[in-house]
């Protein structure tokens, strides 16, 4: 690689790490908040569940389930 190469590369990467920087405060405002996460429902028809029977449901992509116990 030629000196004049890098005088070139080099302040193209700085301002690409630059703008980069400069954009992700941007972005990530974008995502919501921790309180309206946190308000996030599920609703779930327990009704035909026999005594003893298990379900699993997904709530925020995770895994959630719901024993229902005999007497």
């Amino acid at each position: 690689m030629r000196r004049r190469d890098f005088i070139h590369i080099a302040p193209v990467a700085f301002a690409g790490t630059g703008a980069a920087a400069a954009v992700w405060p941007l972005i990530d405002s974008m995502n919501p908040s921790a309180d309206v996460v946190a308000q996030a429902t599920i609703e779930v028809d327990l009704q035909p569940m026999e005594p003893g029977q298990r379900i699993t449901v997904s709530w925020r992509e995770q895994p959630v389930f719901i024993v229902r116990r005999t007497a």
